[in-house]
């Protein structure tokens, strides 16, 4: 299951919480024109991240805890240089956090 494309309608949208859809495998390219976007969360089932996620120049918070799937990041994501990414959680509940670079184990 993907988003529609005409998502990409949403352009004063600064949050997207996809926790409650269990079965979104993809975002579709459009999402790199939500130019408003700050924070893009819940994505659990996600397989593949769009090249286009490079464009969200305001996205600061990209949470893919539990978000087994995914084997890797696009190389775009790199050029989010005010990104936070939060991988994964750990017993106590802390998230694991980085910023978009090199030393990420997905990118």
């Amino acid at each position: 299951m993907t988003l529609p494309d005409s998502i990409s309608g949403l352009h004063s949208l600064t949050r997207l919480d996809a926790s409650v859809c269990g079965r979104l495998h993809r975002l579709p390219d459009s999402i790199g024109s939500l130019q408003s976007l700050k924070e893009l969360s819940g994505c659990r089932s996600l397989t593949v991240l769009p090249d286009s996620i490079g464009d969200l120049t305001a996205l600061a918070w990209l949470d893919l805890s539990g978000c087994r799937g995914l084997p890797q990041l696009p190389d775009s994501i790199a050029d989010l240089s005010n990104l936070r990414l939060s991988t994964s959680a750990d017993a106590s509940g802390s998230r694991r956090c980085h910023t978009a670079s090199a030393d990420c184990p997905l990118c």
